[in-house]
C-alpha cells in the first residue's frame, strides 16, 4: 500500500467520523503530494478524491472550494465513471 493510499484511507475514515475539516486537510495532502516523487494518481482515483474533499468542504459551508474540486473532477472526462460524474453533479448543484 503506497503512502497516498494510506492517506486516502486516513481522510476517509476521518469522513466517517464526520471529522470534516481533517479529511479536507488529508485529501488536499493526497491530492498535492500526487504526482512529487514518482507517486501518481489514476485520472479516476483523482476524480473521487477530488469529489470527496468537495464533500467534506461542503459540510464546512466552504462552497466555492467545493464547487472548484467537482469542477475539477468533471473536466478529467477520461475515465470517469457515469456514477462518479453523477455524484460530482449533484455535489456542484450543492455547492452553487
Amino acid at each position: 500500500e503506497s503512502d497516498l493510499e494510506t492517506i486516502k484511507k486516513a481522510a476517509d475514515e476521518a469522513m466517517r467520523r464526520g471529522d470534516f475539516k481533517t479529511a479536507e486537510a488529508l485529501y488536499s495532502e493526497v491530492l498535492d503530494s500526487s504526482g512529487r516523487g514518482g507517486r501518481c494518481l489514476g485520472c479516476d482515483v483523482r476524480a473521487a478524491v477530488l469529489c470527496n474533499r468537495a464533500l467534506a468542504r461542503l459540510k464546512l459551508e466552504a462552497w466555492g472550494g467545493a464547487e472548484q474540486d467537482v469542477s475539477e473532477a468533471l473536466a478529467t472526462q477520461q475515465g470517469l465513471s457515469e456514477a462518479l460524474r453523477v455524484k460530482a453533479l449533484f455535489r456542484r448543484g450543492l455547492a452553487r
